[in-house]
Order: structure tokens, then sequence, then C-alpha cells
């Protein structure tokens, strides 16, 4: 029975990726209010802390990626591991 390519596999998956996001909201007399946030990739425990929500936004893309790009390197290692049972 012929194994279907990891990329078709992939695609029919659903993928799913959490944080968890912490602001703190902090300010001194007289200045103005400062934001800042601490977000953690759930699966993964990479941390990040900022002031910016656009590096916020780009960190968390950057931490899809590289969860995604895992993923997919362990499913095409775990079918290249079954062909392997399967020709035995």
């Amino acid at each position: 029975m012929p194994v279907e390519p990891v990329a078709v596999r992939l695609a029919s998956m659903t993928f799913q990726s959490s944080f968890f996001i912490r602001c703190r909201k902090t300010s001194q007399a007289g200045a103005t209010p400062v934001m800042s946030y601490y977000i953690q990739h759930v699966q993964t425990s990479a941390e990040f802390r900022s002031t910016s929500l656009s590096e916020i936004n780009a960190w968390m893309t950057e931490q899809n990626a590289l969860y995604f790009n895992r993923i997919a390197e362990n499913s095409e290692s775990e079918t290249e591991n079954d062909a392997a049972e399967d020709s035995q």
C-alpha cells in the first residue's frame, strides 16, 4: 500500500497552536502608562516579553511556523519508519 506524501497528509490535518498572554499596565506619577506583555507558546514553553504588539505578533507568527515545521518533520520521520517496517 503506497504511503501518501507528507504534504498531502498535513494539508488535511487541523493545526492548532496555543498561547498564554499576560498584559500589564504600569504607570508612574505623571508618566504615560506603558503596556507590557508576557507571552508563552503552550506547546513548546517558549517565552517572550515586549511592550510592542507588532513584536508580539511577529513572535507568535514565528513560533507557529517553527511548531508547524517540527510537526511536519516528525510526521515525515514517522512515515519513513512506518514504510521501513512495512517493507520488512
